[in-house]
Parts: C-alpha cells; sequence; structure tokens
C-alpha cells in the first residue's frame, strides 16, 4: 500500500462520511416535514369542526330570528285586531257622547235662556 491508495482511500472515508451526513440531514427534514403535515391535517380537522360547529350556530340563530319575526307578526295582527275590535268602537261611542253632550249642552242653553 503506497502513499496514494491511503489517500484514495482517505478520501473514499470521506465522501462516504458527507454522503451519511447528507441522508441524516435529509431525514431530520423529512421527519419535519411529517411533522408539518401532521400539524396541517390537525388544523384542517379543527377547522373543520369549527365550520360544523358555525354552520349549527348559524342555524340556531335563523331560527331564533324566525321565532323572533313570528312573535312580531303575531303582535302586530293583535295590535291590529284591538285596533280593529275594541278602539275604534270605542272611538265611535265616545265620538256619539260627544255629540249627544253638545246637543245636550245646546238644549241646556236654550232652557236657561228661557227661564
Amino acid at each position: 500500500m503506497n502513499i496514494i491508495d491511503i489517500a484514495k482511500f482517505v478520501l473514499l472515508l470521506g465522501i462516504a462520511g458527507s454522503i451519511v451526513g447528507i441522508s441524516v440531514q435529509l431525514m431530520r427534514l423529512l421527519g419535519a416535514v411529517t411533522e408539518n403535515i401532521k400539524d396541517l391535517r390537525e388544523t384542517v380537522k379543527n377547522f373543520g369542526i369549527i365550520t360544523d360547529e358555525l354552520v349549527v350556530e348559524q342555524k340556531l340563530l335563523r331560527e331564533a330570528i324566525e321565532n323572533i319575526s313570528g312573535i312580531t307578526r303575531k303582535i302586530s295582527e293583535l295590535v291590529t285586531m284591538v285596533t280593529a275590535k275594541v278602539i275604534k268602537p270605542l272611538t265611535a261611542i265616545a265620538s256619539f257622547f260627544s255629540t249627544i253632550a253638545g246637543v245636550v249642552s245646546v238644549f241646556n242653553r236654550k232652557f236657561s235662556k228661557n227661564s
């Protein structure tokens, strides 16, 4: 074995070590990428859960708004009915009594002046 063979052997060991080092770094890189993909998958899964919950909340909110709208509609119908069946007749009766009071006061004035 001469010096050239020893140099070739050292060069071969250096190249083999570099290949091993590069392989180790690539394995670390692939491990980190795998962890990031797992984290991303978990994030997407959580995002799906959140959107499902938001859909449920939106449905509940829509139902609540529809219920409030129905209550408002019923109150409006009740006010219209009370106005038509109670307020208008009371107004007519009050107007009638006001007219009678006016006629009575006119007769009262006439009889007071004649006496």
